[in-house]
């Protein structure tokens, strides 16, 4: 039964706790490989389930293998586990709402310059620039502001108390 939770938060962990390391580790790599690939990404569950299953139906004829391995297995079980939560609900996990508004932010920037370079001004609002609609909002609703100062901009979410220019703001400057 270890065994089986095992592979479930990490696809082959519970395999190379079985000693069938080719397996586990195959289970492992597949797992990476649709890590890697995020147009994939949603094979993960099934090479978890399968993994997790797979560990579940072989009957553990090895011996106890000691506290200590035990406690890294379980270790590693966690930490997969943890992954799973960070990689599916990226709004739970800072790193995940950080990447989402970066990425958010510079794409705006690209907007902005562009608009720059065709009407020889910047725009006075980030609307200007951007016809649809949900890029112009942050991942807690609130609308990214546009400020201009000279030849340089920034962008900037209010950040989680939805109010612009306090300390958890997330502020971007570009030239």
């Amino acid at each position: 039964m270890k065994a089986a939770i095992f592979s479930f938060c990490l696809p082959g962990l519970g395999q190379i706790y079985q000693g069938n390391y080719f397996r586990g580790c195959t289970l492992f790599s597949a797992f990476l490989l649709f890590l890697l690939f995020p147009s994939v990404r949603l094979m993960i569950p099934l090479v978890a389930i399968y993994a997790g299953w797979e560990a579940f139906k072989v009957k553990e004829t090895f011996p106890e293998k000691g506290r200590f391995r035990t406690f890294l297995y379980t270790t590693a079980a966690i930490v997969g586990f943890v992954a799973w939560v960070m990689l599916f609900s990226p709004l739970l996990s800072p790193f995940g709402i950080q990447t989402r508004i970066n990425h958010r932010a510079d794409r705006l920037a690209d907007r902005v310059r562009g608009f720059a370079r065709e009407n020889g001004r910047y725009p006075t609002t980030l609307s200007e620039c951007v016809e649809h609609a949900p890029w112009l909002k942050d991942p807690w609703g609130s609308d990214y502001l546009f400020l201009q100062a000279g030849e340089s901009f920034e962008i900037r979410s209010a950040g989680r108390d939805k109010q612009p220019f306090t300390k958890d703001d997330f502020v971007y400057r570009y030239r």
